[in-house]
């Protein structure tokens, strides 16, 4: 029996399974004729192309159920990012790792984290538009919540907030 493949337990799009006519072979569509074990079981990631492929593409990711990853372009950029945010840590995470894998779900996850908060932003317009939530009652007192939104700190790590585990 073989050993699991790599690229199964990666997901990997391209990936086919055993080969019907050889069962002590995985191939896939860069490899028709079987997965090099340095790929299949080794430290191999294959995120460029190699020679002796069938067809030029390497390691991706299903393309149902996830979306585009931000541009690597973008991500290199070093711009005010902002430390107290999601995209700014997926930005550091993104720069400080040497593995591509890591990498490719930071983009991934800055997609993600821009695509929320731009439907946030469609949802409170929604409800401003329909006046939900722009007042609620206290013991007979009305008081205005809207505003209770828009107050936010300007950083988590300045003032008496900080984490425990910041530096002094």
């Amino acid at each position: 029996m073989l050993p699991k493949c790599r690229c199964q337990d990666r997901r990997c799009k391209y990936y086919k399974g055993i080969r019907p006519d050889n069962p002590e072979c995985y191939y896939c569509v860069a490899f028709h004729e079987g997965i090099p074990d340095e790929i299949a079981y080794g430290n191999d990631d294959h995120m460029e192309i190699k020679e002796g492929q069938s067809k030029p593409v390497y390691f991706s990711l299903p393309d149902k159920n996830i979306v585009k990853p931000h541009p690597i372009h973008r991500m290199e950029s070093y711009r005010n990012w902002g430390r107290d945010n999601l995209c700014g840590t997926l930005h550091n995470i993104y720069l400080m790792s040497d593995d591509e894998e890591i990498k490719y779900w930071c983009r991934i996850a800055v997609t993600m984290a821009k695509n929320m908060a731009f439907a946030l932003m469609d949802y409170r317009q929604m409800l401003v538009e329909n006046q939900i939530g722009t007042q609620r009652r206290t013991h007979g007192v009305h008081h205005d919540s809207m505003s209770e939104w828009q107050i936010r700190k300007k950083s988590l790590y300045r003032g008496e907030n900080k984490p425990s585990w910041s530096k002094p």
